[in-house]
């Protein structure tokens, strides 16, 4: 859903209509799916190496608290202004298919803030719990954040690395 919106915006909205790029909610849009995507893959880029800062951690699973409702309103604002602009100039049912594609957003956001809030824990106690308001006697396991080569006493960090993925692969840098 996300890609699909996103997909929507810049090949329906964006580039048939450079016009609308001065608006605020433009770079307001792109600022949110940005930051979002930053802080979405640099968490997992570290947690392949079990290396996820507890702050990242936080972050990973509350910013979209913030960053989704100011990326799904800057996504609507940017197709209401095209709706009511000039999209009625390019071609006959050209307003119809962005009305439709809005009525899309009602369920489908909703159903995305939901998936978003749930997350890989697959379960709202975990997210509650992540966020440091414990719903589960268990909750200190759920918070629980992998420790990277620091915490481990190893000095080099590259042997670290090399020694981790040797453990999750058949394949010996060694042998090689």
């Amino acid at each position: 859903m996300q890609v699909a919106s996103r997909l929507f915006l810049m090949w329906a909205v964006c580039w048939p209509f450079p016009e609308l790029n001065a608006s605020p909610f433009y770079s307001s849009m792109l600022v949110a799916w940005s930051l979002t995507e930053v802080i979405r893959y640099t968490y997992f880029a570290l947690k392949q190496v079990e290396a996820v800062p507890g702050w990242l951690h936080w972050t990973r699973y509350s910013a979209f608290l913030v960053l989704y409702p100011v990326g799904i309103s800057s996504e609507v604002a940017m197709t209401l202004f095209a709706l009511f602009g000039p999209a009625s100039g390019l071609w006959e049912w050209y307003p119809y298919g962005l009305v439709l594609v809005l009525l899309s957003y009602i369920p489908g956001e909703y159903l995305e803030g939901i998936r978003e809030a749930i997350g890989e824990s697959g379960s709202l106690i975990t997210w509650f719990n992540r966020l440091g308001y414990p719903l589960h006697p268990h909750a200190e396991a759920a918070q629980e954040v992998p420790r990277g080569w620091q915490q481990q006493g190893e000095e080099d960090p590259i042997k670290w690395l090399v020694d981790r993925a040797e453990q999750n692969s058949t394949l010996r840098f060694r042998d090689v």
